[in-house]
């Protein structure tokens, strides 16, 4: 599985951009400026952003805990989406303090 769960077609081209839609609940405006920029014809600036987005997910996501950890964000931002439906277990503290050492809101938002 690739991971992608969602393709959008770009208004006036022929191309499709796909993303994980989790990480729409958090990085939407840099999503967003992906979009806008494919549909403006700049690919490679928006290649740029996708790497921005990589390596923010790359701090956030938890080898062990790959749907946990896409939620926890959210608690970054105060919006806590509650514990996690069992089977599945919270992450511990300290995976919680690894992300928090990496990844402040303001990064997952992508604000100036």
């Amino acid at each position: 599985s690739s991971g992608i769960n969602a393709e959008y077609g770009v208004k006036g081209t022929n191309k499709r951009v796909a993303m994980i839609t989790a990480t729409n609940n958090y990085a939407n405006r840099a999503l967003k400026k992906i979009l806008d920029l494919v549909e403006n014809g700049k690919d490679e600036e928006a290649k740029e952003w996708q790497k921005k987005v990589d390596d923010m997910m790359g701090n956030v996501v938890q080898k062990d805990a790959f749907m946990v950890s896409l939620q926890f964000p959210m608690e970054l931002l105060d919006l806590p989406m509650g514990p996690p439906t069992p089977p599945l277990s919270d992450l511990t503290e300290e995976a919680k303090q690894s992300i928090r050492d990496k990844v402040s809101a303001k990064d997952i938002v992508f604000e100036a």
